[in-house]
């Protein structure tokens, strides 16, 4: 009698990620400057990589060896995507319109500053060549 397989079932917790909110985004983001992150960060890209060595240079025995390689260094790939992705979320700011109050502080500073080397016509001498030169040296 040959052997049959033995099937077994695992039941699992169907689960979803609940919504992120804006302070956990906060504390995602926040990780992305915490030592023991940046660590853990380091430690999954040197695994990758040994992983991904260990697959280019050397011979499996078995077939099922090479995927095991494969697909740890893909799951690795993964997370780190994920991971790179979930710090980033909050980190690039959409710009928005100066308020008023904002537009004339800006102005008052910008009326405090002398550019060095910017003619009237906002040209500087290093912009087009001999053009820009000219234009400065001419006002």
């Amino acid at each position: 009698m040959a052997n049959k397989p033995e099937f077994k079932i695992l039941e699992i917790e169907k689960a979803q990620v609940p919504p992120l909110d804006a302070a956990s985004a906060a504390s995602v983001v926040s990780l992305q400057s915490h030592p023991g992150f940046q660590y853990l960060l380091a430690k999954l890209r040197v695994q990758r990589a040994a992983l991904k060595h260990a697959l280019e240079t050397q011979r499996q025995k078995e077939l099922k060896d090479f995927e095991f390689l494969q697909s740890g260094a893909n799951w690795c790939n993964w997370l780190q995507v994920q991971l790179d992705e979930a710090v980033k979320l909050t980190q690039q700011p959409k710009p928005r319109n100066a308020t008023a109050y904002e537009r004339e502080a800006f102005e008052q500073l910008r009326s405090q500053l002398d550019v060095v080397g910017v003619g009237s016509r906002g040209t500087t001498l290093g912009d087009v060549g001999p053009q820009a030169h000219e234009v400065a040296t001419n006002e």
